[in-house]
């Protein structure tokens, strides 16, 4: 016989026993998981959120995730009513795909049995990969279009790396210092307006003759116009090229005397004083307008390699404008540097005068009109390097196949031949740019 004791703790544990699985039933058929299933569940969300598309496995009760085709949303707070039992489907599934747990224990089938797909490891149906969502491309980030090779050649012309268009500088043989002038002159700047596109260095030289007296001399001419008439006749032509010029189409208009007759420091600063000071007063009230001063210096001319050099001295000294050189190397060495040349000349002279005197404000605009004479500025710009200088600036070739009109001993070439030439000699010696190349008529 049992003692009342032994009786009492049996009847405790049996009440224990039977309310524990009372609960349990309740919780099933409520769909709250066992603890057991629920810690397998926590889990299987683990595994799910660390390695997408992975299946969690229980050892207890196995739960298959299969995928929702109709759902709508992952979120807890969406959860929908399960349609098998009605109640509430458990909210377990993690963040990201919306999938439905089937348990083996509420839905009462046997434990390991499969109620869907079940994307992941071990299925035969691998689960379909995302859509690869293409990255927002930013307005700023977006790829420049690439240059044509029009614009790639309108760069280059530009630059001084390809020959561009000629353009049309003047010998002025028929002024008179007299009214006609300035309508002759505003027409000519008009024209000359019309024919610069923009697409390169636009350099005009207007080639007018010795300096005497209170005028000049036009060259291979008689005819004498006082310094004023010149200056009234070149400020027609600036107003007259400005009345057509394109916007954005620069163009440096360069007033030219030559070192033919008197040619002193007193004369260059009458040069720039009286001719290239008061055109460019009228000038530089207008954008993209330049005025400069020319000299044709020659070795050639009256005037030799010390008067010229007191002629640039009292140009610079009288103005802030710069200085264009036209002139000629008569006489110099085309295969060394430092040589000398036709009377009295040397090419340290010539280099001076070309822009050692001042690099930043003379540059070269060479007679160009054969072969040797490319090669005679190569060796003269070298004797600028070779006495401490920098290499000179060089603007292009200047020819004048439009003066000589067709005659067969006119000492000159075609102007695209100049270029190339004085391009082939300048480029033995470094990186060359020449952006002009002008070509001299008669007017």
């Amino acid at each position: 016989m049992r003692s009342p004791a032994r009786l009492f703790a049996a009847a405790v544990i049996a009440a224990m026993t039977a309310i524990a699985v009372v609960a349990l039933v309740a919780d099933v058929l409520r769909g709250h998981p066992h603890p057991q299933q629920a810690a397998a569940r926590g889990e299987a969300q683990f595994a799910q959120r660390s390695i997408p598309g992975l299946a969690a496995l229980s050892s207890d009760a196995p739960t298959r995730h299969t995928t929702a085709p109709n759902a709508v949303s992952a979120d807890p707070a969406d959860a929908a009513e399960s349609p098998a039992t009605g109640a509430s489907a458990p909210v377990d599934a993690p963040a990201g795909p919306a999938t439905t747990s089937t348990s083996a224990a509420a839905t009462g089938t046997s434990a390991g049995t499969v109620t869907g797909t079940a994307p992941g490891i071990g299925t035969a149906n691998p689960p379909a990969a995302r859509p690869a969502v293409p990255a927002a491309k930013h307005p700023a980030k977006a790829r420049k279009a690439r240059p044509t090779r029009r614009q790639l050649r309108a760069a280059a012309v530009r630059k001084g790396k390809r020959p561009g268009e000629v353009t049309r500088s003047h010998y002025l043989r028929h002024l008179t210092g007299g009214p006609w002038d300035e309508i002759m002159m505003r027409a000519l700047g008009r024209r000359d307006a019309r024919q610069n596109t923009g697409r390169q260095q636009h350099v005009v030289l207007l080639d007018i003759g010795g300096q005497v007296g209170h005028g000049v001399l036009l060259s291979t001419t008689p005819r004498y116009v006082s310094y004023r008439g010149l200056s009234r006749a070149v400020i027609a032509y600036v107003r007259g090229y400005h009345s057509a010029q394109r916007r954005g189409a620069p163009v440096t208009v360069a007033i030219g005397t030559n070192n033919d007759l008197q040619t002193s420091a007193r004369t260059g600063r009458i040069w720039a004083r009286q001719v290239v000071r008061p055109v460019h007063r009228v000038a530089r009230h207008y954008r993209g307008f330049a005025v400069a001063g020319a000299s044709d210096i020659e070795p050639g001319f009256r005037v030799g390699p010390r008067g010229t050099r007191a002629w640039v001295r009292g140009f610079l000294h009288a103005t802030r404008a710069p200085l264009i050189f036209n002139g000629s190397a008569d006489g110099c060495s085309p295969a060394f540097p430092r040589s000398r040349c036709g009377h009295g000349w040397t090419a340290r002279d010539l280099a001076w005068v070309a822009g050692a005197a001042a690099p930043h404000r003379i540059s070269a605009l060479p007679q160009v009109y054969n072969y040797t004479m490319a090669d005679q500025w190569a060796m003269i710009s070298l004797t600028a390097v070779r006495d401490g200088h920098r290499a000179l600036r060089f603007h292009g070739p200047l020819t004048e196949n439009a003066a000589c009109r067709g005659e067969k001993h006119c000492p000159t070439m075609g102007s695209l031949r100049a270029w190339q030439a004085l391009r082939n000699s300048l480029s033995r010696l470094g990186p060359v740019s020449l952006p002009a190349r002008t070509d001299l008529d008669v007017h």
